[in-house]
């Protein structure tokens, strides 16, 4: 399971975004050695010219075939012939594949009006992120500047504000003992969730190998995805782990959803929907955040009762897919859920 912290290898420590769009030139005019990219980005030392390298490779654009040898990738190559809105396009969809930039975004878009100060994020990611406080200011001033470059967020004295959602990201797999929904402002949710799941750790296991089959069906992704798509449409962020399929804050408002398909046995399958969203919904340390099942079809014939039961006696909300990828709701859905309306 993904629960380790991100080494810190993996943070950018390049501060300038457009300097590693030179880098990526300078490697495709031969410049393939750190200290011949430090010297291309005029007044660097060398160390520089190996964040620069470093920060070509994550991004996808160069690799090394030496020590001290780099070369472009073909996506790199793609890169450079681009013209220039689709350069930007590949440039921000590589950025926003970062595992560091993801988390930083799905704390953003889960903040109050999207926004956090400065320590709330140093914070935050101390608990993702394998390092030190002094290198978590430094790297998360590097990765500001990305973000800046590309106009996603933008900084109002000590608040960082998110502009918009980056179209670039579909949702965010988050790691399993962080919050699914990380609130920047409430560290101590951090804390509570990495020690629910540690205390799980062994029916989660379980859990996640389950998972992982079910997510291997087409008709479970294809559920995901059209809910996935629905909360995009609600300009909120879908954000899930390897064992809760979809969770979501929209406005002041949490959604944990679990999805499943009808298979031979809707029964057991919907027992077992509940009992995972009531495990998640603790383990996440989310005492008022509405649950809802989303099931292949609807419930009928001798299966009718049990949307009384989720609706009415369980408090679940239920949504499923009839025909033509269109999904439906009961009139509780209708009311209180945002992205069935």
């Amino acid at each position: 399971m993904a629960t380790q912290p991100i080494p810190t290898r993996e943070w950018p420590q390049a501060d300038r975004l457009e300097k590693v769009v030179t880098t990526v030139e300078a490697i495709s005019k031969g410049k393939s050695s750190y200290q011949a990219i430090a010297r291309e980005l005029g007044e660097l030392d060398e160390r520089q010219g190996r964040y620069y390298r470093r920060a070509s490779e994550t991004l996808g654009f160069t690799k090394r075939l030496r020590e001290n040898f780099s070369t472009l990738t073909p996506l790199g190559r793609d890169f450079l012939q681009a013209e220039p809105e689709r350069r930007n396009q590949i440039l921000a969809t590589q950025v926003l594949s970062h595992p560091v930039i993801r988390s930083l975004v799905a704390v953003l878009a889960s903040a109050t009006e999207r926004r956090a100060t400065r320590s709330d994020l140093e914070r935050s990611l101390s608990t993702v992120v394998k390092t030190t406080k002094g290198m978590v200011e430094r790297r998360l001033t590097t990765v500001l500047s990305w973000l800046e470059t590309l106009g996603l967020v933008g900084r109002e004295g000590q608040w960082v504000r998110l502009h918009s959602l980056p179209a670039q990201i579909g949702e965010i797999e988050l790691l399993n003992d962080v919050p699914v929904i990380p609130k920047p402002s409430e560290l101590k949710l951090f804390h509570e969730v990495s020690r629910r799941f540690k205390d799980a750790s062994r029916v989660i296991r379980f859990e996640v190998d389950i998972a992982k089959c079910e997510r291997a069906s087409r008709t479970h992704e294809r559920l995901r995805s059209l809910l996935a798509e629905r909360i995009r449409h609600s300009d909120a962020l879908p954000t899930s782990n390897q064992f809760i399929d979809i969770a979501t804050r929209i406005g002041i408002e949490d959604f944990i959803i679990e999805v499943k398909t009808a298979g031979e046995d809707i029964h057991g399958q919907i027992r077992r929907g509940i009992s995972q969203l009531y495990e998640y919904r603790y383990i996440q340390a989310l005492p008022e955040a509405k649950l809802v099942l989303l099931i292949e079809v609807p419930l009928s014939g001798k299966d009718a009762w049990l949307l009384d039961y989720l609706v009415k006696d369980r408090g679940i909300y239920v949504i499923w897919d009839a025909s033509n990828d269109e999904l439906f709701t009961t009139d509780e859905g209708k009311r209180e859920l945002p992205f069935m309306k």
